[in-house]
């Protein structure tokens, strides 16, 4: 073969940079509402399953979305397995770079000065870019970090988008912020900001469900989420995610969570035996669970929310089936615990609400106001009734007691008051009817 034949050999493509963009780690904190004495659920021992997965496929980068850290008083709790797992990435040849977050914005550069492996951009609340090659390819990073708990407004206001350049889909940007939140303490971001700039790709920390955007012009934003559900709130699949930096960016879960919380429905119409309520919930909740199984393989701990729904002769009886359910039914097997956080009676009975509302008796004023609660559009002055209602729950809920105990720190929106007294208001109405049906030839 000659050299102009040995020209004319087209070369082997190279492989796509990879990354493992790795969001909201929180380390220090556990997860809430499942044992606390299990390590296959802590943070730590997750973050350590997102290094095996990057080491045993061969990533270039790591890169850390923010608040890798929970909190400043954490700190020590959190550095053995940070630098542990950063460590190890380093001599299996991973890069890891990362950006501070709200909840370390003071703590991650006290990381990084203990682990040289570690690039965290953007210091100082100013854009910072870095570059990584591999296999004669190359892939821009462009970072920003938070420098104070709370930032009111956007990091692109000081990002000049001619300063970087256009490198398309072979630039990558991470940031902390909150996108779409115009009123919001943690950079607010806006798509139009990713559009203007020049990265193909963002990588984004601070929302822990996951989320993959596509904006109009084709690029993407990802938020990886945190890789471990910390609360009830937190629903959904969670792992980290790989990026393949090829033509095209690729990005795609990895669900190495080990712990899962999900809303389970049990739709009890037309049920009128207690045996079947049992089997029907039984059952819901063996099909939640293969379902979790199947979603998350390293599943080892579950905590479900049941939420039982219907037309039912049982609606009165369901609040014991719901009591003895929460305290004695137990699925957990070896491998993975289960435990059922609440369990909600949204069931009503078979009553004809019309036909009692027109009777001007406390059975027909309790129907009137579930007719009212029930509509497709409530009035926008609701009822005397309903809305004394609204506001004694109201206050009754933020109060400084029962605060602390709500997990999202808030307490309670319109809905979540409605359900409650719609549920209060039918066993009411329950306990008013018995009477008659007793009396009933």
């Amino acid at each position: 073969m000659t050299r102009a034949d040995e020209a004319s050999v087209p070369s082997e493509p190279s492989e796509p940079i990879t990354l493992l963009a790795v969001g909201d780690l929180h380390l220090g904190r556990h997860p809430t509402r499942v044992a606390v004495d299990e390590p296959a659920l802590r943070v730590a021992e997750v973050w350590g399953a997102c290094v095996d997965e990057a080491i045993r496929r061969r990533v270039d980068a790591v890169v850390l979305v923010g608040d890798i850290v929970d909190r400043a008083n954490r700190f020590y709790e959190a550095l053995g397995p940070l630098l542990g797992g950063i460590s190890r990435l380093s001599e299996a040849g991973v890069e890891v770079f990362a950006v501070a977050g709200n909840h370390d914005f003071d703590v991650l550069e006290r990381a990084a000065a203990s682990a040289p492996a570690l690039r965290v951009l953007g210091v100082g609340g100013r854009w910072e870019a870095a570059a990584l090659e591999r296999r004669g390819q190359r892939v821009r990073l462009l970072g920003w970090s938070f420098c104070t708990e709370h930032v009111h407004t956007s990091a692109f206001e000081t990002f000049d988008a001619a300063m970087w350049g256009a490198d398309g889909a072979r630039c990558v940007g991470v940031v902390h912020g909150e996108l779409g939140a115009a009123a919001s303490a943690y950079n607010p971001t806006t798509r139009a900001d990713l559009e203007a700039s020049p990265c193909g790709l963002w990588l984004l920390g601070h929302l822990h469900a996951p989320q993959h955007v596509r904006l109009p012009s084709g690029k993407q934003a990802l938020y990886p989420g945190t890789p471990q559900p910390l609360h009830p709130g937190e629903g959904g699949v969670h792992g980290p995610w790989l990026v393949r930096m090829g033509d095209v960016v690729e990005v795609s879960q990895l669900p190495l969570a080990t712990v899962a919380y999900r809303e389970v429905t049990v739709a009890l119409d037309g049920i009128s035996a207690r045996a079947e309520a049992d089997a029907a919930l039984v059952a819901a909740l063996q099909r939640a669970l293969e379902a979790l199984q199947e979603d998350q393989p390293g599943l080892r701990a579950a905590s479900l929310r049941v939420r039982l729904v219907g037309e039912t002769p049982l609606h009165s009886q369901l609040a014991a089936l719901a009591k003895g359910a929460q305290e004695e039914l137990d699925l957990s097997t070896p491998e993975r615990l289960v435990t059922l956080d609440r369990v909600e009676v949204r069931t009503r009975p078979p009553v004809q609400l019309d036909e009692l509302a027109r009777v001007d008796d406390p059975p027909g004023l309790i129907a009137r106001m579930l007719l009212e609660l029930d509509a497709p559009e409530l009035n926008k002055k609701p009822s005397a009734q309903l809305d004394a209602l609204r506001r004694h729950l109201t206050l009754t809920a933020n109060h400084a007691v029962f605060t602390a105990l709500d997990d999202a720190g808030r307490w309670p929106d319109t809905p979540q008051a409605d359900a409650m007294i719609r549920q209060q208001l039918y066993t009411l109405l329950d306990a008013l009817l018995a009477p008659r049906i007793e009396g009933a030839p």
